[in-house]
């Protein structure tokens, strides 16, 4: 007996001594953050949160306190006391594998603390907790009534929402990838700011009519091909299915009136989709880069296209702008490669900037009688444009306005102001329209610029009227020779270069007076004893 009482003892000792051997091994970090101390043991990944009252909030990206060890954090255990989980707390903490939340916990703290969260599968609270209750390690409030935080590690590729929920709050399933399908219940009325974002497994999902206040819930999505919205919306809001890759179609309940800024943005596989009659705005970047869709009927009761609302859209192949449009944004078709025709409504006034280039297909445009001015590049690149008329009212053409337009053959100007703008160049030598004949009205009185090396025109017929064909619109000039000397009394010539296309040119050298010249021309050097001066040009702009 007393040999066994001595080989117990002995065991107990050893285990002991292993056990001090081990802790000594443990490797902890401490700090304080706020008010609040943290330890962690990286041995063991074991987070403890301990003090009173808020925990203060991180910077995005943050390696403040216990964030510094991120990659070693596994479980959190936030002690009692602690009343508020600060912004992006545990963000990518991409081990983190459950957390603990004390009963003093008292606000809703999901949506904001675990970005990044990837292994997260559990979130514990106590049934003591007065706010707050977990079921399979999913937060809800503690009436059940909202649905706060569905951990993103969780693996299960179905999850069917409790039909005690009203509410599912802000970020709820963010970035739970490795859900498939979702069911909503009927009770559901509200489903808040990315409840769904970036759920990247999710293929459908069926939201019941029950809900009336549905917000910008599914960015990132982008598996999702089908989706069923409820007939009783009247927005589609702000980046409501944006980068939703895989959407290929959907319809939009009769009521809404407003699609919002980005709302089906890089939505690439979607063919086509049907407005309602009711809708009356659509939002900048609305369907851009929608690179599959091929047809569009924009409602009647829209007044302005936004910005960009269709650019990128590569497969669309024409669209009607109705005759209540009266405003058109900039970039608003940009790069529409498929565009054959566009047809402008009498209430448009003004071609924004860059509204259709990049159309590279665009073989006909038809602008209204009301249009008085013509942005910079809005049709620049539409490689397909053979032939242009220019309204009677246009008064302005802007830089590059059809620059790159290469089969662009036939301008024909009806309006007196613009003859000589559209006929700019775009850079140095290269013109906005490299037109072989242009048409212009009766009477004009006006000066063309053309740049002859590209055109091979040196003169052109108005009303009978021969008129030259300059070349000297936003060259740099430089002198190629010489020819004659100024003087005091009488002006000199020289032949100029341009430096970027090489068009030449011969002017006038500007009279002599005292030492010095004007004119952008630069004495090189002034000698005495009976040398005569010469003149270089070293560079001259615009004349």
């Amino acid at each position: 007996m007393k040999r066994i009482l001595i080989l117990v003892v002995s065991i107990i000792a050893l285990v002991l001594c292993f056990s001090v051997v081990a802790s000594a091994e443990d490797v902890i970090h401490t700090g304080t953050w706020g008010e609040l101390s943290w330890e962690l043991n990286e041995t063991t990944g074991a987070l403890t949160i301990s003090g009173e009252g808020i925990m203060d909030e991180f910077r995005q990206n943050s390696n403040n306190a216990w964030l510094a060890y991120k990659d070693k954090i596994k479980t959190v255990k936030i002690e009692e006391g602690i009343t508020r989980v600060g912004f992006r707390a545990f963000e990518n903490c991409t081990n983190l594998v459950s957390v603990d939340i004390p009963d003093s916990m008292e606000n809703s703290f999901c949506e904001e603390a675990f970005y990044g969260c990837v292994s997260l599968e559990s979130i514990n609270i106590k049934d003591s907790n007065p706010w707050f209750t977990t079921v399979d390690g999913v937060v809800y409030s503690k009436d059940k009534k909202t649905l706060i935080c569905y951990p993103r590690g969780k693996t299960a590729t179905e999850f069917t929402i409790p039909d005690t929920v009203l509410y599912i709050g802000m970020s709820a399933f963010y970035e739970s990838v490795h859900l498939e399908s979702i069911t909503i219940p009927d009770s559901v009325e509200r489903i808040d700011f990315f409840a769904f974002s970036y759920c990247t497994g999710l293929v459908n999902i069926v939201i019941p009519d029950s809900v009336k206040g549905l917000s910008n819930a599914f960015p990132g999505c982008t598996s999702l091909e089908s989706v069923k919205l409820p007939d009783n919306i009247t927005s589609i809001d702000s980046s409501m299915f944006y980068g939703c890759s895989s959407l290929k179609s959907i319809t939009i309940p009769k009521g809404v009136t407003r699609i919002g800024y980005e709302a089906f943005f890089g939505c690439e596989s979607l063919t086509s989709i049907e407005i309602p009659d009711s809708v009356t705005e659509i939002g900048s970047f609305a369907f851009a880069d929608c690179k599959s869709l091929t047809s569009i009927e924009i409602p009647d009761g829209v007044t302005t296209i936004n910005s960009r609302t269709f650019s990128g859209c590569s497969s669309l192949t024409n669209i009607k702008i109705p005759d209540n449009v009266t405003d058109i944004k900039r970039e608003a078709f940009l790069g529409c490669e498929s565009f054959v025709s566009i047809e402008i409504p009498d209430g448009v006034t003004s071609i924004n900037e860059s509204t259709f280039a990049e159309c590279k297909s665009l073989e006909s445009v038809k602008l209204s009688d009301a249009v008085t001015s013509i942005g910079k590049n809005a049709f620049s690149g539409c490689e397909g444009l053979v032939s242009m008329e220019i309204p009677n009212a246009v008064t302005s053409i802007d830089d590059n306005a059809f620059s790159d337009c290469d089969n662009l053959k036939l301008v024909i100007i009806k309006s007196d102001a613009i003859v000589s703008q559209i006929l700019k160049t775009n850079s140095c030598g290269k013109l906005i329209i490299n037109a072989i004949s242009v048409i212009v009205p009766n009477g004009s009185e006006v000066s063309i610029y053309f740049a002859n090396k590209y055109t091979g025109i040196e003169n052109i017929s108005i009303d009978g009227a021969e008129y030259t064909v300059y070349s000297d619109h936003d060259h740099t000039w430089e002198v190629l020779e010489i020819l004659k000397q100024p003087t005091k009394k009488e002006e000199g010539e020289q032949r100029v270069v341009c430096a970027d296309c090489s068009v030449e040119k011969t002017e006038a050298i500007p009279m002599l007076e005292g030492c010095g010249g004007g004119g952008g021309v630069t004495a090189a050097f002034i000698s005495s004893g009976g040398i005569s001066l010469v003149w270089f040009a070293l560079k001259r702009k615009k004349i």
